[in-house]
């Protein structure tokens, strides 16, 4: 029998109080900012956005799974679309889709980055990873359920997991 995770996405939305995506989208333009200008170059901003998304995916977790009445995953693909359709719905307001999964990869698609709306990045900023938040929002939580990955954004529109590979081994699409 499939799972309906929409369903039970949308039970979780039901049950919080309305604004926690719309909350991130709105204010995670300024996070970036902020961090930017904190900093001396764009390397440094890249690695302090994926920090601070791992310190917010620690507590991530633990909300998301206070919340949901999911079963217990029973591979990393099932992780996969849990992630996917369940809380990316729930926290970015936008269920994305699982292109590929396998044991040990995974490719998450997304129709829309809602983070992405309304942005533009200057030249100047051009090696800006405007998405190291998300992705160690991502990695953080998958680390507290014991799944070490490596997680990089190639588009702002695709997240890939590899399961227990080192940082160097993930190449882009």
């Amino acid at each position: 029998m499939a799972v309906n995770y929409a369903k039970q996405a949308e039970a979780i939305l039901n049950s919080q109080d309305k604004g926690n995506s719309d909350l991130l989208i709105l204010m995670y333009g300024s996070l970036v900012t902020q961090v930017v200008r904190d900093v001396e170059n764009v390397d440094t901003a890249n690695a302090e956005l994926e920090r601070l998304g791992h310190d917010t995916g620690i507590r991530l977790v633990e909300d998301f799974v206070s919340r949901s009445s999911l079963s217990v995953c029973q591979s990393f693909k099932d992780t996969c679309e849990i992630i996917a359709k369940v809380a990316f719905k729930v926290y970015l307001g936008v269920a994305a889709e699982v292109r590929q999964a396998s044991d040990s990869v995974c490719f998450i698609t997304l129709p829309v980055n809602p983070i992405t709306d309304f942005v533009e990045i200057p030249p100047a900023l051009a090696g800006l990873n405007y998405n190291a938040y998300v992705c160690g929002v991502i990695q953080s939580a998958l680390e507290q359920l014991c799944l070490r990955t490596c997680l990089r954004a190639p588009t702002p529109l695709m997240y890939v997991f590899i399961i227990g590979a080192a940082q160097s081994d993930l190449r882009g699409d």
